[in-house]
């Protein structure tokens, strides 16, 4: 009699697997919320006590969003291309080009963590989040990894602040002609 169920061709497997336009427009959408949320809840570090906590808010606002996520993800890629996004972002918005690196790598440990539990495993989706968002220290990585660059940008804008606000008072003429009358 045969089988009764269709089996899908390799070719249909294949496709089946790769991302297609509903899965792009999904990661763009969720992108975009999570991005928003991350530079609303970046402005809290403008208050200096705000600023050690802010990867923990971060990671307990971004996570309601990012569960969302993954309920709509089925393949493998999407979280990975979630977390190029956000380096790119992070990176266009001034940041320097290791966000891009590190957003990526830890969104595809978080891609694999989540297909080994077959995307709907739950405790594979909270773990996959907790990876995904150490992301974020792509932001302020630099700070360690880069120190003698930030270090002469520091020493550079300073220098004119040391020679006072208008630089060598003496040798400006308009300090001359404010001497004479």
């Amino acid at each position: 009699m045969g089988n009764l169920i269709p089996q899908k061709t390799l070719g249909e497997k294949i496709m089946s697997e790769m991302l297609n336009v509903k899965d792009l427009i999904t990661v763009g959408i969720f992108a975009v919320i999570i991005i928003v949320l991350i530079f609303a809840f970046g402005m809290l570090g403008y208050i200096p006590i705000l600023m050690l906590a802010l990867p923990i808010l971060a990671a307990l606002i971004c996570g309601i969003p990012y569960m969302l996520f993954l309920t709509r993800v089925s393949k493998f890629g999407m979280v990975t291309l979630l977390g190029l996004i956000l380096g790119i972002v992070m990176f266009l918005s001034g940041h320097t080009w290791v966000p891009i690196l590190v957003f990526t790598l830890f969104a595809f440990i978080a891609d694999c963590i989540l297909k080994m539990g077959n995307y709907s495993s739950i405790k594979n989706s909270i773990i996959s989040h907790g990876v995904f968002i150490m992301g974020i220290m792509g932001n302020m990585l630099p700070f360690f990894i880069l120190r003698d660059y930030f270090t002469t940008i520091e020493t550079t804008c300073k220098a004119p602040q040391k020679a006072g606000f208008f630089g060598d008072p003496v040798s400006r003429p308009y300090f001359r002609t404010l001497a004479f009358l």
